[in-house]
């Protein structure tokens, strides 16, 4: 895996890049929504697409949000934020604002830590599990 730096990209540059990755790999019919309040998603797409692989389909209701933060300085306090920030916006998306949601990307350029128990993947999973009755598949 090759890391790259997406910090100069600032967070809107990061959403754009998002958005438009989304219309190349789930499908044209992606629908981005620009700068302002977006009701917890940066993008939707409704129907079938090649994702997670094309053996794979997932279909239904798609949402996705982007995250971006400046990963020079405090990574460990920013991946506390990030795992704070996946349960807080899949609360808005299931309980503010009751959408139906079948599969959920959330994109960050946040690299992940895979500390056993403690680590971001391990937390995130336990996010995961306790919204897996309300979103089927939950992607980050």
């Amino acid at each position: 895996m090759t890391d790259y730096d997406l910090n100069p990209l600032g967070s809107r540059g990061f959403e754009q890049l998002v958005q438009s990755l989304l219309k190349g790999i789930i499908g044209k019919g992606t629908i981005s929504f620009g700068d302002g309040p977006d009701g917890g998603r940066e993008a939707t797409f409704t129907g079938s697409a090649p994702y997670p692989s094309e053996s794979e389909k997932w279909s239904g209701n798609w949402i996705v949000q982007a995250k971006f933060h400046n990963t020079f300085h405090n990574l460990p306090r920013i991946r506390q934020t990030i795992v704070a920030e996946l349960k807080e916006e899949l609360d808005k998306i299931t309980k503010k604002h009751n959408r139906t949601c079948d599969n959920y990307i959330f994109a960050t350029n946040v690299h992940l830590s895979s500390v056993s128990v403690k680590g971001t993947h391990d937390k995130i999973e336990r996010i995961k599990q306790s919204f897996q009755n309300q979103v089927s598949n939950i992607v980050v």
